[in-house]
């Protein structure tokens, strides 16, 4: 007896009901196309939940949470109880700073695996940081405000404040900000050049604000280096953003692009097995298409 093939296929595909999708064919592919959309898909969740991911994953719970004490303060007014806020507050702001410093420190780990200790890759990344360091403040202040930490306090370190004023409308605006006390940093941090550099400022840092740019800042060093960190990146990327093209072209507004290995001649329930298409891979390919300029 002839055993059936496996085929592979590109499919569109929509939700009919609860737990229920239907898929209509695009074209069949061969076993070597569905392999390599495999691992595109798996280069790019790989990308997208390396450790570079936990630092905007911090900055937007940081945001989130400012957003919500500042709310919460809005509506209370007087009867606002601050304590649990603002703890959260500024664990976030510890969080943010505290990912950040650990991911210049897991790059050049990583790119000392990859390409050696002694290796021009490694060299020129760890010269990037240095200029990073060497040109932001605010990145000197996240890279010490952990060790400062360490031989301190947030309740020495750091002053959440709410303010209520009227703004060019008339109406009341709200704003939170978290303060980094010059006396406290003076204490407590050790590096002299930077606490030295801060307590020389006007006024007190603002902590949201310099998590928020160093937190930036990173990412852009980042996008730098991808090539080096996840070397096949682009290459991944691209397949995928051309077989979502090809899609595009077909697809209905309620469809998304599917990819399926048949097996005809497996046990019920199995024959017909989707590749996992994580919806961040989807949305990063989107986006990636839709910034690339148009003719």
């Amino acid at each position: 007896m002839t055993k059936e093939r496996t085929y592979y296929t590109f499919q569109a595909v929509r939700r009919v009901d609860v737990g229920e999708l239907s898929a209509r064919l695009i074209r069949e592919i061969s076993e070597q196309e569905f392999e390599e959309t495999r691992a595109a898909i798996y280069r790019v969740e790989n990308y997208l939940t390396g450790f570079d991911a936990y630092i905007w994953r911090s900055l937007e719970d940081l945001l989130a949470t400012a957003e919500k004490a500042r709310r919460q303060f809005a509506e209370k007014g007087s009867s606002f109880s601050p304590g649990p806020v603002v703890s959260e507050l500024e664990l976030w702001v510890i969080n943010v700073c505290a990912v950040i410093k650990m991911y210049a420190e897991h790059v050049i780990v990583l790119l000392g695996k990859m390409y050696g200790k002694e290796s021009t890759e490694r060299r020129d990344v760890k010269s990037l940081f240095s200029q990073l360091y060497d040109s932001s403040l605010s990145y000197r202040v996240c890279n010490h405000l952990r060790n400062a930490l360490v031989h301190g306090s947030p309740i020495e370190l750091m002053q959440t404040t709410f303010n209520t004023s009227l703004s060019t409308s008339g109406q009341p605006a709200t704003t939170v900000e978290v303060r980094l006390s010059r006396d406290g940093f003076r204490e407590h941090a050790q590096n002299a050049k930077v606490r030295d550099g801060v307590v020389a400022l006007p006024e007190e840092l603002e902590l949201i604000s310099i998590a928020t740019e160093t937190a930036k800042g990173t990412m852009a060093l980042h996008e730098e280096i991808m090539h080096l960190l996840s070397p096949g990146m682009g290459l991944a990327v691209n397949s995928l953003a051309r077989l979502f093209v090809e899609a595009d072209g077909v697809l209905a507004e309620d469809e998304w692009p599917g990819f399926f290995e048949v097996s005809p001649s497996a046990p019920e329930g199995s024959r017909i097995r989707p590749l996992p298409l994580p919806e961040s891979v989807s949305k990063f390919v989107r986006d990636f298409i839709d910034a690339q300029p148009t003719d």
